[in-house]
């Protein structure tokens, strides 16, 4: 991938690193070249420096074999020295192209070593490149997604809020069918409405006109008119305050004048309230056997009416149930006072033979009356439903 150098223009990492290789190893080849003439050199110098050897060696043979060469081996000696000292030199220029060799070799090694680097961070920088344009291609979907849930986003709120319009919309701001929730501003009534799923209305109501519950009823227009709505009014439906006002559960309450109730005098003073010593003797006592005429009962001991005395035929039937009557002569069974559901005896002594009759309201048949016309004691029996009252009898009895 081409990487961009700077104003030069773009390059290519790679080629750069294989140029910059392909020069160090010309530098190499020129380094070992410059080796081997130094090694050519250096064997050459040893080569001198053996016949040196030789030629001195045979010089000292000469010297020694012939004292009269004395002067020409002076001169081979000196010769040799020459030589030697140029053999010494030879060396040294060995030794220093050795050197300059290695140099070249370590500059070698440290070009290919440079290569290497360059060529990694070349690979290094290709996958950065490679990463950073997987980055930007993802940074790229992600914008495109943020754009898109965006469009969104608003086109929701545009199908919710749909602005200030003069009247009813029917549909949304694209023409599509309203969402229940929608809102929008009616400029001209200047409110909120909101959209139920099948019509506008208001928003929201205005506070004017309501009660604050901070103000306890303080801010009431009239309160003597949401008095008389709440049947409240003081004096018609509740009782207006008097610090003379008796109540009910003060023991120590003291009356002037004189307690009323419908019209009837209940107190008249102090001494006409009732006490402990009243109960038993003024007011019955709490017993909770006493029976109840308006609950059923069951009774576990035996109740007894009691016997009155009648001799006339006529039984006043708010005295009690049951009677004895013994006539002395002729009679009419009458009733009186009669309440619905009341029952009785009659203990009935006809030893006078007396006739006996009924009245109107008295149901007896005419067998029965003949009956106890005929001298003797008899029992009648009789029911009342208020109006009439029905008698049954027994057969002579004695």
């Amino acid at each position: 991938m081409a990487i961009y150098r700077g104003p030069g223009g773009a390059g290519d990492a790679t080629a750069d690193a294989t140029n910059a290789a392909s020069v160090a190893e010309g530098f190499a080849d020129d380094a070992a070249t410059s080796a081997a003439a130094a090694s050519g050199s250096a064997a050459t110098a040893s080569t001198a420096a053996t016949n040196a050897g030789n030629s001195a060696t045979a010089a000292a043979a000469s010297a020694s074999a012939a004292s009269t060469s004395a002067s020409n081996a002076s001169i081979s000696a000196s010769n040799a020295s020459t030589s030697a000292s140029n053999a010494s030199t030879s060396a040294s220029a060995a030794a220093a192209a050795q050197a300059a060799a290695e140099t070249a070799e370590t500059g070698a090694e440290a070009a290919q070593t440079a290569a290497e680097a360059a060529q990694a961070a070349a690979e290094t920088a290709e996958t950065n490149a490679e990463t950073a344009e997987t980055n930007a291609v993802a940074a790229q979907t992600a914008a495109e997604a943020a754009r898109d849930a965006t469009l969104a986003a608003y086109d929701n709120f545009d199908d919710r809020y749909l602005g200030a319009k003069t009247s009813d919309p029917a549909l949304d701001n694209d023409g599509n069918a309203l969402v229940a929730g929608a809102l929008y501003f009616n400029s001209v009534a200047g409110e909120m409405r909101l959209y139920t799923g099948s019509a506008w209305v208001a928003a929201y109501v205005s506070g004017a006109g309501y009660l604050a519950s901070a103000n306890n009823l303080s801010d009431l227009a009239n309160a003597a008119t949401a008095r008389q709505n709440l049947d409240l009014e003081i004096g018609v439906d509740v009782q207006a305050y008097d610090a003379d006002t008796a109540k009910y559960d003060d023991a120590t309450a003291n009356f002037v004048g004189t307690l009323q109730n419908g019209g009837h005098t209940v107190l008249t003073d102090a001494s006409d309230y009732l006490d402990s010593a009243d109960i038993g003797v003024n007011v019955q006592a709490y017993d909770a056997d006493t029976a109840k005429t308006d609950t059923a009962q069951t009774f576990t001991a035996s109740q007894r009416g009691t016997v009155t005395t009648d001799n006339d035929g006529s039984f006043d039937l708010s005295v009690t149930n049951n009677f004895k009557c013994t006539l002395s002569g002729s009679a009419t069974l009458t009733f009186t006072n009669m309440t619905a559901g009341q029952t009785g005896f009659i203990l009935l002594d006809n030893s006078a033979a007396g006739t006996v009759s009924a009245h109107a309201n008295t149901k007896v048949t005419a067998t029965a009356l003949a009956t106890i016309s005929v001298a003797g004691v008899y029992l009648l029996s009789y029911f009342t439903d208020g109006t009439n009252t029905y008698v049954v009898n027994s057969g002579a009895l004695a």
